[in-house]
């Protein structure tokens, strides 16, 4: 088992790509990074364990799902379109910001 992530580290990962803001919209609780208008991550670290939901292909999804626990599909939003990922530990660090690029990809084009 890997440490769990950092959520500090990994929003500011999120704000170093270009053209990315954050906002909540929801709760003080949970970070929403929109590319433009476009909501492609959401960091709930309201309670453990922490999780980031993600955009992601479809087919990416289910290879996902089906290999990791902590990868479920996205709470609350289109399961089609979306994933929620545990962060426990069971993915590693640069996982999880290749997951965030894959995201940022999606809406950024």
């Amino acid at each position: 088992m890997i440490n769990p992530i950092n959520v500090t580290d990994l929003k500011k990962t999120i704000l170093t790509l270009d053209k990315v803001t954050v906002k909540y919209p929801f709760s003080k609780k949970q970070s929403v990074f929109y590319y433009k208008e476009e909501m492609f991550a959401i960091v709930n670290d309201e309670k453990l364990p922490f999780k980031i939901s993600l955009r992601c292909d479809w087919r990416l999804s289910n290879l996902l799902k089906s290999k990791y626990e902590e990868v479920l599909p996205g709470v609350k939003l289109d399961e089609k379109k979306w994933i929620t990922i545990l962060l426990t530990g069971q993915l590693e660090y640069s996982e999880i910001k290749d997951l965030i690029r894959h995201a940022y990809e999606l809406v950024a084009g």
